[in-house]
């Protein structure tokens, strides 16, 4: 008797402390999904956890979605690091992010990523398209004209209700 006690009193304990390390796992797991990653080039990594959070926090969000299989998304990584650098260097609003689409089918799908790499620049949770050259004088010319674009309606705006 004595033996089978034991025997239940420590498959108890040793039931309770996995149930509370998977309960630990699992808290700290989400706690560090809700922060934001950063990879080598300087870029956010958005998952499914925080590409929403994302969008809602980022008033200027430019997102490649890439597959890390892709031949074409690999050819991007040096043009994306030098759009990243350069956004930094002139203390650009824009927030440089990444997902990683072929695993985060649910935004791919959300956002019509259907090939590999795709660009979108979030302005105010409003996505536009790039579909131009991969090179990083393009990929730049077009998140500077769109930044234009939405500062200039702004200050029209602004103009516009001075005036009345």
């Amino acid at each position: 008797k004595i033996k089978i006690k034991f025997q239940i009193t420590l498959f108890s304990k040793m039931k309770s402390k996995f149930i509370l390390a998977l309960i630990l796992s699992i808290t700290a797991i989400t706690v560090y999904s809700e922060d934001y990653q950063v990879d080598e080039d300087g870029s956010l990594i958005l998952t499914e956890l925080n590409f929403h959070k994302a969008l809602e926090e980022k008033d200027y969000l430019f997102v490649q979605f890439h597959a890390l299989w892709c031949r074409y998304s690999k050819k991007l990584r040096p043009e994306w690091k030098n759009v990243v650098s350069a956004l930094k260097a002139e203390n650009s609003p824009i927030v440089p992010a990444k997902v990683e689409a072929y695993d985060e089918k649910k935004i791919a799908d959300e956002y019509d990523i259907e090939g590999y790499p795709q660009m979108k620049l979030f302005i105010k949770k409003e996505a536009h398209d790039y579909n131009g050259e991969r090179k990083d004088s393009h990929i730049l010319e077009f998140a500077h004209r769109k930044l234009k674009n939405k500062l200039t309606e702004a200050t029209n705006d602004e103009w516009i209700a001075n005036k009345l």
